[in-house]
Order: structure tokens, then sequence, then C-alpha cells
């Protein structure tokens, strides 16, 4: 059964970079919380980048936000996702990953660091 998120929701945005090869890839992870501060929603938006990419980031981030509320725990989405290889790939300007090799395997490392790794309230800060 699908838990819908609150109507009025704390949230989590987190910029990032990947420098390609030939591009630098910018875009923005917005994780919405439930009230125990669980994620229960994940907006990706890739800025300078073609339709296509933007679009299926878009898409990606709305099936996250359906597994999550459909009780996927967080740790089998990472784990899914965590050191996919495809292009962009490349430096970030992260000092936990330094490293991205896909934009997937950025975003799931970083879910990773910001929700499994502690217990996070709906009133603490992100870090």
């Amino acid at each position: 059964m699908r838990k819908r998120p609150p109507i009025t929701r704390r949230s989590i945005t987190h910029k990032f970079e990947i420098r390609g090869k030939d591009e630098l890839v910018e875009g923005y992870i917005t994780v919405g919380r439930s009230e125990d501060g669980a994620p229960v929603e994940i907006f990706l938006i890739i800025a300078k980048a073609g339709e296509t990419l933007r679009g299926i980031a878009r898409c990606w981030g709305m099936s996250m936000s359906w597994c999550l509320q459909n009780g996927v725990p967080m740790s089998q989405i990472v784990e899914r996702y965590k050191y996919q290889r495809f292009e962009p790939a490349g430096l970030t300007g992260n000092p936990d990953i330094q490293i991205a090799h896909s934009i997937a395997d950025y975003v799931a490392r970083w879910l990773e660091i910001t929700f499994s790794s502690r217990t996070v309230s709906a009133t603490d800060p992100p870090f």
C-alpha cells in the first residue's frame, strides 16, 4: 500500500557537479522527508544538459519516490545504483564522493551517506 508523503514536508537539496571527459554536469538532488525524517520522495534535476538526460533523470527520481512510498528500503535502492558505470563520469566537488562513475552512482552514494549511515529525525539538519 502506497504511503503518500505529508502535504507539507521538510526537504534537503544538494547541489552536485561531475566533471566528465568533455563536459561539466551540474545537478540538484531534492529529498522530501516524512514526519520522522525518512526520505519519501526524490527529485533529480540536471542543469545545463540536453532534454533527454534531464527527462530521464526526472523520471528516475519519480521511480525512486514511488519505490520509497511503496515500502522499498533506501538501502535496496542505493545498492541497485551504487557504482553503476556510464557517462558522464568523473571528478566531483564533494570530498565524500571524489569520483562519480555516473550520475546514478553519485546520487546513490550521496543518499547512502546522508540517510543510511544514521537515523535522521524530522528536525535534524541533513548532516
